[in-house]
């Protein structure tokens, strides 16, 4: 078990990670026009009302086609290499924290307007980026193309009730029947709005579908199409969010607050310890 946990640790996250996360570092990306863009009346009102709605046309395309380039080159840890094989074959690959791993990823992450855009739609002061994470599906090759309801409140390091969000950046076109995410408006609301209304989001390259980690959604579409994203997910920490982290989080085998946990992530925090901004 030791020699288990310290393979983990060496080959997943702790070779790599980056806890001062670049401080200092200017951005590499021209954000100046794309933050002139806020989350509009009606955006906001179809992310309250569902739990989910497409920002369209918010990303050139001449970033778009770096962050691709940049995601091809980053190398895979456990996560991909055994994680993706054996637990989850839907996936060509799926990493965490790239945010600690890539300075590109960094910039989109931190420099970008995702922050801002999260802290409108979540009505917060201030939030935290708690993943950056690498999502590429197996396509046709893929062993099974079932639609697996989930809610990513599942794989967040504090309480599912808290307000986070997630932002997905799609690199290749997608809608419901070309394996784009299927979401049951209403349902991040514990129930109160549940009406069986599906929204399936069709997005156009440049597009960024948001959101909430509570809303019911399945990883698949109707189809099997192989789709490449990156995600970032961001938590509102007004008046303090405390870690959390145990047994409690485990969905079947699989810990999906692994990233996070205390002896695999080398971030020292303890269960209970408050979550800055």
């Amino acid at each position: 078990v030791a020699l288990g946990l310290v393979m983990v640790q060496r080959s997943v996250w702790w070779a790599t990670y980056d806890l001062d996360n670049c401080q200092g570092c200017a951005s590499i990306v021209d954000w100046a026009e794309v933050k002139t863009r806020s989350v509009t009346a009606e955006e906001h009102a179809a992310f309250d009302r569902d739990g989910a709605t497409v920002l369209p046309s918010r990303l050139p395309i001449n970033i778009l086609a770096q962050l691709d380039r940049t995601l091809d080159g980053v190398s895979d840890t456990l996560m991909t290499s055994l994680v993706t094989r054996f637990v989850m074959p839907q996936y060509a690959r799926y990493e965490h924290m790239l945010h600690t791993r890539s300075e590109l990823v960094r910039d989109f992450a931190v420099e970008g307007p995702f922050g801002a855009w999260a802290a409108q739609v979540l009505g917060a002061k201030q939030v935290r980026l708690y993943n950056a994470e690498l999502i590429f599906h197996a396509g046709p090759h893929s062993p099974t193309c079932k639609r697996e309801w989930h809610h990513d409140s599942q794989a967040a390091p504090f309480a599912p009730e808290v307000p986070a969000v997630v932002f997905t950046i799609y690199l290749t076109p997608i809608d419901g029947e070309s394996d784009g995410p299927i979401f049951e408006a209403g349902s991040h609301t514990g129930g109160a709005l549940r009406t069986g209304r599906l929204v399936e989001p069709r997005l156009r390259l440049g597009d960024v579908l948001v959101h909430r980690a509570g809303v019911n959604h399945t990883a698949a579409g109707r189809a099997c199409f192989r789709w490449r994203s990156l995600q970032l997910r961001y938590v509102a920490t007004d008046g303090g969010v405390p870690f959390s982290f145990g047994p409690s989080r485990l969905v079947g085998p699989i810990a999906w607050t692994l990233a996070h946990a205390e002896t695999v992530a080398p971030h020292g925090l303890r269960e209970g310890d408050e979550l800055g901004g």
